[in-house]
């Protein structure tokens, strides 16, 4: 390796003869060699090195000089760029030693670090830094990351001397507050701080503190026993060397660092200066994790018990629903067998009542009432059996009205002869029971009128669909009628106030109007439902 650190060149040698000629750090050499270069993949070179045939073609120009000793506040101020590198060679205490790697220098109020060239192969054993010894060491100057620093340096004298003493800080900032070209960079420094967290990194372990508004690292090779461990939360007084560090937006406007860290050592103990609290983080974050796990425990649960819950309100919205549909059912029946076999029964005995009076005086005049007994005795069975067949059909509601009003006109047609005429809808809603039930009696009453009243030849029952209302018609050819001079109940005839009762109750209109020449035209109009 030829030249500074900044501007270093590898020499690779074939044929190499360490005992040809003898490499010395600081010696100035001339090399014969090929060029080489790596470049990337845009054709930039990043690195030179020389290809050298044998140890021949290294040409020693000068022996390495003697390094002449200066202090280390001199070096600190050394200048890269307006001096040649040579060796210079610096006095002071170790206060931090990793071996086969660096050594900490400091004197006074100046502190330096030192980059051994051969850690593991020092001359002597006698040489060895420790920390608390005194050392001479002899390197060349680079400029490290924040100050000054000694590379390819080798130890020339090792004695026992003064250890250096700790300086001592009362907080973080304290310690970053710089006094014009003093700084504590490599310094050993004490200070109390806050234990945040210990974890361990490439087989050291690393402390993260708090002093005050500062947050800063501290690392130490091995942790000591202390009684109670090192808990987050427990206030330390730690000593070792401080390590600023220097951004690159502080270092372009020239700015002091405002971050370090601290290399802790065997040798400087760690003292608690009070416990953790027993309310520490990780019993906190336990704690939050054992509340969020409950939470979470009692939200499922929760979620669990409301879906249980809703479906238990929905069987009893069921039940409550058909509960009200029978009782719905129970109270239809009534008010049907009310409003028609109840009504037809009591005019039949009234009717029957005035027969028994008649037989007693005159026989000829009770025919008439007997008659009228008959005819509501025969409409009392009709309301029964139609009752009664609204009952089996409503319980399997296996037919919608089309296919109902159809069976309704098959059957009257084939009983009496007569031509009666269903035409249909393909877009027939769905009905409610009870205005289905409703639809089909009023349709039978028109048919059981036409045939028996009017003597029609030809009926047509129509079901359509206009718009929002569906619509029934019964057309007959008969004699006809006037709706206004119809004989009503008290001649025994129902089929006309009966039919605008059923009417009324399931909200249809009922329109009856008289054709010419003759005939009679009866339309039902029901609103249809929408979703």
């Amino acid at each position: 390796e030829v030249g500074t650190r900044s501007e270093r060149i590898t020499v690779w040698i074939l044929r190499f003869n360490p005992e040809t000629i003898p490499f010395l750090p600081g010696a100035r050499v001339k090399i014969h060699g090929a060029l080489l270069h790596w470049t990337n993949a845009r054709a930039q070179m990043q690195s030179i090195s020389l290809m050298v045939n044998a140890t021949s073609d290294v040409q020693i120009l000068a022996a390495p000089s003697q390094a002449g000793e200066e202090s280390l506040s001199e070096v600190l101020l050394w200048n890269g760029p307006s001096r040649a590198p040579e060796r210079v060679a610096v006095r002071g205490s170790v206060t931090h030693h990793r071996p086969q790697e660096m050594v900490l220098l400091q004197s006074g109020t100046s502190a330096i670090r030192v980059r051994l060239n051969h850690p593991d192969s020092l001359p002597s054993h006698d040489l060895t830094p420790t920390e608390g010894s005194s050392v001479l060491v002899s390197g060349f100057p680079v400029m490290g990351e924040y100050t000054v620093e000694l590379e390819d340096a080798e130890v020339l004298e090792r004695s026992d001397g003064p250890p250096v003493l700790a300086e001592s800080y009362a907080s973080a900032e304290e310690l970053l507050r710089g006094n014009g070209l003093v700084d504590r960079d490599g310094r050993l420094v004490q200070l109390p701080a806050t234990l945040l967290e210990v974890r361990e990194r490439d087989g050291e372990f690393v402390l993260e503190m708090q002093s005050g508004n500062h947050f800063f690292s501290a690392f130490a090779p091995a942790l000591p026993i202390i009684s109670g461990g090192l808990q987050p939360g427990a206030q330390l007084h730690l000593q070792g060397v401080c390590n600023l560090h220097l951004s690159t937006e502080r270092r372009r406007l020239g700015k002091a660092p405002n971050q370090f860290s601290l290399q802790l050592s065997g040798s400087h103990p760690i003292e608690v200066l009070q416990e953790a609290p027993w309310w520490s983080r990780q019993r906190l974050f336990a704690a939050l994790k054992a509340l969020g796990a409950t939470a979470v425990g009692m939200m499922i649960w929760t979620v669990s018990a409301a879906r249980k819950n809703k479906r238990l309100r929905e069987a009893i919205a069921a039940r409550e629903a058909a509960e009200a549909r029978l009782q719905a059912e129970r109270v239809r029946m009534a008010s049907d067998l009310h409003d028609s076999l109840e009504q037809t029964l009591v005019a039949a005995s009234l009717q029957m009542n005035a027969a028994t009076r008649a037989l007693e005086h005159q026989r000829d005049a009770a025919a008439a009432p007997l008659s009228l007994a008959s005819e509501f005795i025969q409409r009392g069975r009709q309301e029964l059996r139609e009752t009664v067949w609204d009952l089996h059909a409503g319980a399997g509601q296996i037919e919608g009205l089309g296919a109902r009003l159809l069976k309704a006109c098959k059957e009257a047609g084939a009983a009496t002869g007569t031509q009666i005429v269903f035409e249909g809808t393909q877009q027939e809603p769905r009905l409610p029971a009870s205005a289905l039930t409703q639809l089909v009696r009023m349709v039978r009453e028109c048919l059981t009128n036409a045939l028996k009243h009017a003597n029609a030849s030809h009926i047509a029952v129509v079901l359509a669909v206009d718009g929002a209302q569906l619509k029934v018609s019964v057309t007959d050819d008969g004699c006809g009628f006037e709706p206004t001079t119809a004989p009503g109940p008290d001649a025994g005839h129902f089929g006309l106030s009966s039919m605008r009762e059923r009417a009324q109750r399931i909200g249809a209109a009922l329109t009856i109007s008289r054709k010419r020449p003759s005939g009679s035209h009866i339309e039902i109009s029901l609103p249809m439902q929408t979703p």
